[in-house]
């Protein structure tokens, strides 16, 4: 930044360099101030004042393709277009000459020139101590999700069938009354060879009354012969003698053919 000590003593001349350097320096200034505001060369910005108090623009302070702009309060709206003017005054020299001086901007309503006041870029600076800059734009899509997500909802919950407490982030509303199977298996019996016959199947502990739990048979032929599995079809059964370790399965053929049978059976609760 540009500085004159005007503390050294012995006559010091003012002369135009000194002026010219003056005007540099709170250039520079302002120079800082806007870029740090990222505000363009270019454009229509606000920097104070310039609101609409009834049917009037109150007085402010524009920025326009970069010039400082004194605006004076006047009747108007949002609609009301405004321009930037300059005005130029010349000053009489000793060399008999007179010669542009002073140059001020300013700006002003217009019926057909400039743009609208809602058109300007209001620059609102707050200084927030708790604001943590980062360079990840946060976008209106965000702010719409953020706003869509229900208070307390939480992700990644693992849901457990077995929760029955209904504060829990894993209880399961609503579950319908499904069976739960305690086991199952697989017994290979091949052909009845009499009329009928009994299957003593062994199971774990059940843990189970005798008889809680119900029994699910099917009769699967595994051979390739076509007619002993077609006589898969002459089978009957019954379950019966439940207990905690076994039950029974009571086996009879509408006719004394050959078959080759697996028992697929389930046991549910």
């Amino acid at each position: 930044m540009k500085y004159i000590d005007f503390t050294q003593t012995g006559g010091y001349r003012l002369k135009q360099n000194t002026l010219a350097r003056m005007q540099e320096a709170y250039f520079q200034l302002l120079h800082a101030f806007i870029t740090y505001l990222k505000v363009p060369s270019s454009g229509s910005y606000i920097i104070s004042g310039c609101e609409i108090s009834g049917a009037n623009i109150t007085d402010g302070i524009l920025y326009i393709d970069g010039d400082l702009c004194a605006f004076s309060q006047t009747a108007g709206d949002l609609t009301t277009k405004i321009q930037k003017i300059e005005s130029v005054e010349s000053l009489s020299f000793k060399s008999g000459l007179n010669l542009p001086v002073f140059r001020t901007t300013s700006a002003t309503t217009s019926l057909t020139e400039g743009i609208e006041l809602s058109a300007f870029t209001r620059l609102n600076v707050v200084q927030d101590n708790n604001y943590v800059h980062t360079d990840n734009n946060f976008t209106n899509a965000l702010l719409a999700h953020l706003n869509s997500i229900e208070t307390g909802a939480e992700v990644n919950v693992q849901a457990d069938w077995n929760v029955i407490n209904p504060n829990s982030d894993a209880y399961i509303k609503n579950i319908p009354n499904l069976p739960l199977l305690l086991d199952k298996g697989v017994i290979i019996i091949g052909d009845v060879y009499t009329n009928e016959s009994v299957q003593n199947i062994q199971v774990p502990i059940l843990h189970q009354e005798d008889n809680d739990y119900t029994v699910i048979v099917s009769f699967e032929s595994i051979t390739n012969n076509a007619t002993e599995a077609n006589y898969t079809t002459t089978m009957f059964y019954t379950v019966f003698g439940k207990l905690q370790d076994s039950f029974r399965i009571y086996l009879r053929e509408s006719s004394n053919s050959t078959q080759f049978l697996r028992i697929n059976w389930m046991i549910l609760k």
